[in-house]
């Protein structure tokens, strides 16, 4: 067996999915706490965590939610299309 058939196409996309969903939500997250333009993400008294974890999960959840959906409908035509490539020959 190659090491190309061992690795399950379903754990790469959870994990592309996964990581890239982290990343783009955490470099918002931090990004919009840094400016804090309306002084809503922390004051003199500290970090508003509550809030921090609001901006988080508002950017991970859709996101996620968008990636799989689109890596899935990919992975669908992907495999319809092999198979009627595979029929033809």
């Amino acid at each position: 067996m190659t090491p190309r058939e061992t690795v399950n196409p379903w754990s790469v996309a959870a994990a592309i999915t996964a990581l890239t969903c982290l990343g783009i939500s955490s470099l918002t997250t931090y990004l919009d706490w840094r400016n804090n333009l309306s002084g809503i993400f922390h004051t003199r008294e500290g970090t508003d965590w509550n809030m921090v974890w609001d901006t988080f999960s508002s950017w991970f959840l859709p996101l996620s939610l968008l990636l799989t959906t689109t890596l899935l409908i990919v992975a669908i035509v992907l495999k319809l299309l092999k198979r009627r490539h595979s029929k033809l020959q």
